[in-house]
């Protein structure tokens, strides 16, 4: 049995689980970043169809569109960047690019669950000095 819980699902499913890793940038240095964990059923439910179609393209060099529809016009898109690790395949990392008519729908789902990461570019604070 897996240790974690689906995050779309909310099960601890049996066998490996597909992990994503997401950022968004909101100008400046102000980033969001969250992991997602799938089970098999929901990966391939939810996950699998648009993935496919975001890797079919980026293999062909094609331009920025929505995951969803053909949407070029980037003053229309929402762009996140995501690290895929999928069970049996190759690391992929790919920019995501959804229109802001298909960002109610998609946005949800690639947040559902999520864990939200810390800010690795926030400036660290220096830990206390311990005395002798």
């Amino acid at each position: 049995m897996a240790q974690q819980l689906c995050s779309l699902c909310s099960q601890r499913p049996r066998g490996r689980m597909a992990s994503f890793y997401w950022a968004r940038f909101h100008g400046g240095n102000d980033r969001e970043a969250w992991k997602q964990r799938y089970c098999q059923a929901c990966f391939q439910r939810d996950i699998e169809p648009w993935y496919e179609r975001l890797l079919e393209r980026s293999r062909d060099n094609a331009p920025l569109t929505c995951i969803a529809c053909d949407q070029k016009d980037t003053s229309q898109l929402v762009s996140m960047y995501m690290t895929a690790y999928v069970p049996n395949a190759e690391m992929e990392r790919e920019s995501v690019d959804i229109c802001l008519e298909h960002a109610p729908t998609y946005q949800p789902l690639l947040q559902r669950g999520a864990e939200m990461l810390v800010d690795r570019q926030a400036d660290a604070v220096e830990p206390a000095r311990a005395r002798w």
